[in-house]
C-alpha cells in the first residue's frame, strides 16, 4: 500500500532475517519478492536481486518529464536512473539552470562526506537549494558499490531542498563517474542553487573533477602529507581553496604550516572539523558570495 501510495510499486520487497518456512507463503501474497534466511548464499542473493531489478518496467519519459518540469523529487530521481542507463530521452534537455557546481576532493578518510553534511545544512540555512551528487568506488571484483556515502549526509528530518543522489564509479578512472556531468545538468535544470560533487577517495592524478566543477575545495586532514608531498603537481594544483578538516586531532598545525608553505597564500585555506561542527561557516560564507 505504501508503495503505490509513494508512486513506487514497481520497487521489489526482499526480507532478510529468521523467517519460519511456513510463513513464505503469505509473505508472498502480501508482496515480498524474496526472503533470505541466515545462511543465504551471497552469491545466490545478488542474482535474486539483479533478476528483480530486470524486472522493472522502463521509465515512461513523458510522465518523468512531465514531473520534472512540476518540481516533483521522484520524477528527479527516475529521470536521472534513466540517464545513468543511457536510456534515449529522444532529444530532451534539461534546461539550463544557474547551480554553482562545487567539487569536493580528498583522499580517503579525509571526512569529505562528513564535510560535505554540515557545509550543506550552513547552504539550507542560508536559504538556499541544495543538491550532493556523491561518488563511491566499485569493486574491481564484483562491480558493485556501496553507495553509504549518503548515510552521513542524511540527518535530520528529510528536506526537499536538499537532495543526495549517490553514483557508482564504475571503474572510471579520474575520480568522477559514468554520465555524471550529465547527472548534473539535470540537477541544474531543476533548480537547485549549489550542487556539490563529492569525487570518489582520490589520488594525486584525479582531476576530473576541475572540467565539471565552478570551483574545487580540497579537503585534507592532520599528518596527510608534508611539504614536498603538499608541491606535488596535480590534484593540489586544481584546488581553488583548501579544507584541513579533522584539526582537532594532533598535527593540524604542523601540516597547515606546511601546506601554507608550499600553495603559499592565494587560495583559501580553513581549519575545520566536521565532527564538532567547527568552522564551518567560513566555507559557507566563501561560497555564498561567489
Amino acid at each position: 500500500r505504501l508503495r503505490r501510495e509513494l508512486g513506487i510499486d514497481f520497487v521489489p520487497v526482499v526480507l532478510g532475517g529468521i523467517v519460519p518456512f511456513s510463513d513464505y507463503p503469505a509473505l508472498k501474497e502480501m508482496g515480498v519478492a524474496a526472503v533470505f534466511n541466515p545462511g543465504s548464499h551471497v552469491d545466490k542473493i545478488i542474482e535474486t536481486l539483479r533478476e528483480l531489478a530486470s524486472r522493472k518496467p522502463p521509465a515512461d519519459l513523458d510522465e518523468l518529464k512531465a514531473g520534472y518540469a512540476k518540481g516533483d523529487p521522484l520524477a528527479l530521481s527516475r529521470l536521472i536512473t534513466a540517464v545513468q542507463r543511457g536510456q534515449a530521452l529522444n532529444g530532451w534537455q534539461p534546461p539550463k539552470g544557474g547551480a554553482r557546481v562545487i567539487g569536493v576532493t580528498g583522499a580517503p578518510g579525509v571526512g569529505k562526506s562528513s564535510f560535505i553534511a554540515r557545509l550543506g545544512k550552513r547552504l539550507r540555512q542560508a536559504g538556499k537549494k541544495v543538491a550532493v551528487v556523491a561518488i563511491d568506488p566499485s569493486s574491481p571484483v564484483t562491480g558493485g558499490a556501496l553507495l553509504g556515502d549518503r548515510l552521513r549526509m542524511m540527518t535530520g528530518e528529510p528536506d526537499e531542498r536538499f537532495f543526495i543522489r549517490s553514483l557508482s564509479s564504475g571503474g572510471s578512472s579520474g575520480g568522477l563517474a559514468p554520465h555524471c556531468e550529465d547527472v548534473v545538468r539535470v540537477l541544474d535544470g531543476f533548480g537547485f542553487e549549489f550542487i556539490l560533487v563529492e569525487t570518489v577517495g582520490a589520488g594525486q592524478g584525479d582531476v576530473d573533477v576541475r572540467r565539471l566543477a565552478d570551483r574545487t575545495l580540497l579537503v585534507l586532514m592532520p599528518e596527510s602529507g608534508d611539504a614536498i608531498q603538499f608541491s606535488k603537481a596535480g590534484i593540489m594544483e586544481i584546488a581553488d581553496a583548501f579544507v584541513l578538516n579533522k584539526c582537532d586531532l594532533a598535527g593540524a598545525d604542523a601540516t597547515e604550516g606546511q601546506l601554507r608553505g608550499a600553495v603559499g597564500e592565494e587560495r583559501p585555506l580553513w581549519r575545520v572539523s566536521a565532527v564538532r561542527d567547527e568552522g564551518l561557516d567560513a566555507v559557507a560564507d566563501w561560497l555564498l558570495g561567489l
